[in-house]
């Protein structure tokens, strides 16, 4: 499979798992051996199905749009915006029926015909902020000015 086919497989089985909820199509793309990285740790095969498919859950009606696509050997990259209903927990946290919307990147490193690695970035501050876990604001600073 050449470069081009496998940036416009990427990307076809991508929109079909996240926009559209077909597992199927993404995990037919990956590896048996595919790892995915991340600030919190790596993630197999399954325990990434698992995350996508709670993420489906939560939003059910998630678009992500690919802004930028770059390959390059056996490395592809895209930067993504996404925009999604809160309409079921997420993390442990109850619905909000906010509306989030962030953009990210994700890299993936081919093997042969196959996914191998996956690494997606996103601000994961922006999305608590905005389902309401996190609060970012002025702050107020009290100083004891006892002598």
């Amino acid at each position: 499979m050449n470069q081009t086919t496998r940036l416009q497989s990427w990307l076809a089985s991508w929109d079909a798992a996240w926009n559209h909820g077909n597992l199927e199509a993404y995990s037919n793309l990956l590896s048996p051996k595919y790892v995915r990285h991340g600030r919190t740790g790596d993630q197999d095969r399954m325990s990434f199905e698992t995350s996508l498919l709670a993420t489906r859950t939560a939003f059910p009606a998630l678009q992500l749009t690919v802004l930028d696509a770059i390959e390059t050997g056996d490395r592809h990259a895209i930067r993504w915006h996404s925009s999604g209903v809160h309409q079921a927990p997420f993390h442990g946290i109850p619905a909000t029926g906010r509306t989030l919307s962030f953009t990210g990147m994700t890299f993936v490193r081919f093997d042969e015909s196959l996914v191998a690695e996956e690494w997606a970035v996103w601000d994961d501050t922006e999305i608590n902020r905005r389902i309401g876990v996190i609060r970012i604001g002025p702050r107020t600073t009290q100083v004891n000015q006892e002598i």
